[in-house]
């Protein structure tokens, strides 16, 4: 459960209503404050919060909290239900531009873009200081100027309709969603910052770009990176958020006012496709306000190569004496307490929340190059992953920095989905390219027939006609879960490996893409044509295949294991399974 601690703990509801200024955060803290209006639902009382720019893919306008615990969403704003909607844009014809919230449209100049009907914040005048804080709660006052102010992006799209989405909501949802700090840093660093923090190297190959990124990032980071690295108009896109950010009102003692209002523009520099959900702002529908994105789709006009280095001791990570050990924590929370008031620390561990908004990369967009580290002189590292449950932890998504802060990282865990359908193949294949790369100690990769012979081609084990021949069942016999689509099926593949032992792995077919079945890697003597139908009696009984050792025995070796994108590519996570099996 993640709670934002920017609410205040006084027991009322209070629903985000629209997003306002950037200021920068105090104490020369990393994650720039957002102001965040929001209104007290009982009494519709509104105020103003100071949050982390990173922390907007939680505080998405129409969400409801109650003592910094998201309560509810809304369904409707300003008495109209919320529409969820696919738009595509070709900015070849024309980029989009930037407006503010009520700024007239040129062609009826009577009549604002958002006309105060359909969505409106409302108007509260005030005569004090809006950063005068009400209470210790962290409420602030709230002046409509700062938010009516916050700039817009208008776009059309293919179809003609005329999109309007904010500035923080662009930033949110179109840009990184699954990777926090970029976005701090689109904020924060220049150009050259952000590429350097995140990337070993980049270029351009042909008509591929090309990056090697220091750490996994995810597939729609890696596209952002390489078309920042390599693209001029991305360049400038990203440029300008840093120059209006600079634009600051003087004072009557001309002093800068703190209030920053920053364009940030989609940095797709022709097409961009992606889902939100918003309201209609006329009745013909030509006009669309976007409240909340919820998928995104990364630019697909240039093939990006990503270079991976696989180190030496990746291919036989496990028993080797004299291993340097590095610690990872991983926290696993009950309660995930959200701040901006402090930096983490680099000894206080990292926790994850899941994006709300899904990311897309389309079929080959993503070019991985392995290479395999084969310098005598590097030190072999072990990554130690340690996972910490607590029931309580507090967390930042600004920039590590020193090691007394007991503060912890924040990150996304990818909104990325599975193709469950296409799991087996996805195995498969990542195996493969697992055994071709120069210094793999994966020699050879096979499937597994029902009479337990090998074939070089992909093939699926039939678990349904195997146990009607062993039982002398008819297949009516079996519940639906292991006769419909002609009856389960099960990939059994054998990897021979350089160590002299050969490594099994089981996975389930899905039958529909509701199935999420875990698959397990172990190790066996023989496999026989018994052993099969003992796997496939297991699989019927059981539905899952993550506890092997009724087949194993006690000295059994296996490890069952689960597929969830992130930062990893098909051979990554093959390699890992592989390693924790260990003859």
């Amino acid at each position: 459960m993640v709670v934002i601690q920017a609410f205040p703990k006084d027991g009322q509801e209070y629903e985000v209503k629209w997003y306002g200024a950037v200021r920068k955060n105090s104490n020369f803290l990393s994650n720039p404050l957002v102001e965040v209006a929001v209104q007290n639902t009982s009494t519709n009382d509104l105020y103003t919060i100071l949050v982390g720019v990173t922390e907007l893919d939680a505080l998405r306008v129409g969400t409801c909290w109650r003592d910094g615990e998201l309560t509810r969403t809304v369904t409707e704003i300003c008495g109209q239900q919320l529409e969820s909607k696919v738009f595509e844009f070709d900015f070849s014809a024309k980029r989009p531009d930037v407006i503010d919230m009520y700024e007239r449209s040129p062609e009826n100049k009577e009549r604002p873009y958002i006309p105060s009907p359909r969505f409106k914040l409302p108007f509260v005048a005030t005569n004090k200081d809006e950063s005068q804080n009400l209470s210790e709660e962290g409420l602030y006052r709230y002046n409509t100027t700062t938010y009516r102010r916050a700039k817009l992006n208008r776009m059309k799209s293919i179809d003609g309709e005329e999109v309007l989405i904010s500035a923080m909501e662009t930033l949110t949802g179109l840009y990184t969603p699954s990777r926090k700090e970029i976005r701090r840093l689109v904020l924060t660093k220049s150009k050259d910052d952000i590429l350097t923090s995140q990337l070993e190297d980049w270029g351009q190959e042909g008509d591929h770009y090309m990056v090697k990124p220091r750490t996994g990032l995810g597939s729609v980071p890696l596209v952002f990176l390489a078309y920042l690295a390599q693209n001029a108009d991305v360049q400038s896109v990203v440029d300008n958020v840093q120059e209006t950010l600079q634009i600051a009102e003087l004072d009557e003692d001309r002093r800068p006012y703190p209030n920053r209002y920053p364009e940030i523009l989609p940095y797709h520099p022709r097409g961009l496709k992606f889902t939100a959900t918003g309201i209609w702002l006329d009745n013909k529908k030509t006009r669309f306000l976007v409240i909340r994105v919820t998928s995104v789709v990364a630019p697909e006009e240039i093939p990006v190569n990503v270079y991976k280095t696989l180190p030496q001791n990746q291919q036989n990570p496990v028993g080797v004496n004299g291993q340097q050990v590095v610690r990872q924590q991983i926290i696993k929370a009950r309660e995930t307490h959200v701040t901006a008031s402090e930096d983490p620390g680099r000894l206080a561990g990292r926790t994850y929340i899941l994006s709300e908004i899904e990311s897309e990369v389309g079929q080959g967009v993503i070019n991985t190059v392995y290479e395999v580290d084969n310098n005598e002189n590097n030190e072999p590292v072990n990554f130690e992953t340690t996972q910490v449950f607590q029931e309580c932890v507090q967390a930042s998504a600004g920039e590590v920095f020193g090691t007394k802060s007991r503060v912890a990282q924040l990150e996304n865990e990818d909104a990325e989905r599975v193709d469950q359908l296409g799991v087996l193949g996805d195995v498969w294949n990542g195996l493969n390219a697992l055994k071709d790369i120069l210094g793999s100690n994966v020699c050879d990769v096979s499937c597994v027939k029902e009479d337990g012979v090998t074939t070089d081609e992909f093939y699926k084990i039939n678990a349904l006609s195997v146990l009607c021949a062993r039982l002398g069942l008819r297949p009516s016999d079996f519940s639906g879960w292991m006769k419909d689509h002609g009856g389960r099926k099960m990939l059994l593949i054998q990897i021979t490996m350089s160590d002299g032992y050969k490594r099994y792995i089981v996975e389930i077919n899905r039958n529909k893409g509701s199935d999420t079945f875990s698959g397990a890697c172990f190790m066996v003597d023989r496999i026989s044509s018994d052993f099969i139908g003992r796997l496939c009696e297991h699989m019927s009984a059981k539905k899952t295949v993550i506890d092997l050792k009724p087949l194993l025995g006690k000295e059994g070796k296996f490890k069952p294991f689960t597929h969830r994108i992130g930062s990893m590519e098909w051979v990554e996570k093959m390699g890992r399974v592989l390693a924790k099996v260990s003859g």
